[in-house]
């Protein structure tokens, strides 16, 4: 099931995949009991990219158990004993449900509470995670990655969360209730360093933004070290995937080179489902363009935009700027692209200027010297292309980008033909 929303039980009328998943499992249920074959399943203790955030499958496992039940699938297995402080509580949940479907979620809540945290303690520690079930389950936002993050939790809900866990210390009865609560702490601190981490390279303030991704980095190191269980490799080495794009755009904004054009984050946008938008023409600068649709990149998902049913194919985004009459740096101009789901080509003024396999945040920079025109109105047409399925309802352009100046860059080198998409799904290259 890691394949549908990672925030949603089958029940929650929010998610749209969750409610095909539900078929899914019902339909196999009714074929296992037809053929008398037995069906199990394995479950992921967390969401998969984001194990160093907030995240809880309490109300998933207290929805999802009874189904699986009634489909007639057991459970395989579930990884229970890494990183306690993020997964406890599901955990916990999920042991009982996997012998008992009739558990209620929120009562075992209670009852973890109360065992883990003291039984002072405990009520200030289940508003937390009823509160993070309660917003994955009335959000509509089931993009995989970090992506969705930054439109569920903000900074009010960070600070309403520090005053539960300072009144459940307060409480505490003794020490090591007082330090399982601090464990269960961490990844809304982490929450706090990542929420102005994005605030800053969206604001294209990427030596801040390096600043709190390395004081990030250093909290989730720190809580890795506390405990044989708090190992994180995968949470940290997702999370690490940042550093990419963070010292690349500090590199191509600062000393040999300057930002000549911050690359909005709205832009007019095109979807060539088949992939052949560049033998049609989508680069074309003459092409009327005022009546496309304008979508949001870096600070929104598809999923949230209502565009999840695009997943394969291109989208094209066409960029219009004037650059000053000079350069801030000598050399020449390029673009940078932060990262973008999953390959990406560049036309400038209609000149093509070269294709690249690049990555969510994986940055790209070309080499535009030849192509613009300083002083006079340029045309940027950026076409994103998804060959396969990545994050869920993710699509574009995912990171900032800008036009810079300084010494001049090389092209990047596509290793992968071009390809159209033909009905069905099936990936044909382009010769």
């Amino acid at each position: 099931d890691i394949n549908f929303s990672r925030y949603h039980s089958m029940l929650d009328l929010t998610s749209k995949s969750r409610a095909y998943y539900k078929d899914i499992v019902l339909q196999w249920g009714r074929l296992a009991r037809e053929q008398g074959n037995q069906i199990s399943h394995s479950i992921y203790a967390w969401n998969l990219a984001e194990k160093v955030m907030p995240y809880t499958r309490l109300k998933i496992d207290g929805d999802d158990f009874p189904i699986y039940k009634e489909a007639g699938i057991t459970t395989k297995g579930m990884n229970l004993a890494q990183d306690w402080y993020l997964t406890g509580p599901h955990t916990y949940l999920g042991a009982k449900m996997a012998w008992n479907t009739k558990h209620d979620w929120k009562t075992v809540l209670r009852e973890y509470c109360g065992k883990a945290f003291g039984k002072k303690a405990g009520p200030f520690l289940e508003k937390y995670y009823f509160e993070l079930a309660r917003r994955q389950s009335e959000s509509s936002n089931e993009a995989g990655s970090f992506y969705a993050i930054p439109l569920m939790y903000d900074r009010k809900f960070i600070i309403e969360q520090r005053r539960n866990f300072d009144a459940a210390l307060a409480a505490a009865g003794n020490e090591m209730d007082k330090k399982r609560i601090a464990y269960a702490r961490y990844p809304l601190e982490t929450l706090g360093h990542y929420l102005s981490m994005y605030n800053a390279y969206t604001q294209f303030d990427f030596k801040a933004a390096l600043m709190h991704y390395e004081k990030s980095m250093q909290r989730i190191e720190d809580i890795a070290s506390q405990n044989i269980h708090f190992t994180n490799e995968s949470g940290i080495g997702y999370f690490r995937g940042f550093r990419r794009f963070l010292d690349a755009a500090v590199k191509y904004s600062d000393k040999d080179y300057q930002i000549e054009y911050k690359i909005p984050d709205r832009l007019k946008t095109a979807f060539d489902i088949y992939n052949l938008g560049q033998n049609n023409r989508f680069w074309g600068s003459k092409i009327d363009d005022s009546q496309y649709l304008i979508t949001s990149t870096y600070q929104s998902t598809w999923d949230a935009q209502g565009l999840m049913g695009f997943q394969k194919g291109s989208v094209w985004y066409r960029i219009r700027f004037k650059l000053d009459a000079f350069p801030k740096k000598k050399g020449g101009y390029g673009l940078f692209m932060g990262g973008v789901d999953n390959r990406l080509a560049v036309w400038c003024n209609d000149q093509f200027i070269a294709r690249s396999q690049a990555g969510l945040r994986t940055p790209t920079v070309f080499d535009l010297s030849e192509a613009v025109n300083p002083g006079k109105e340029n045309i940027l047409v950026i076409q994103v292309m998804r060959p396969s399925l990545w994050e869920l309802f993710t699509g574009g352009i995912m990171m900032p980008g800008f036009v810079f100046s300084g010494p001049r860059v090389e092209q990047p080198k596509d290793t992968e033909p071009s390809f159209r998409m033909l009905p069905g799904g099936v990936v044909e290259p382009i010769r």
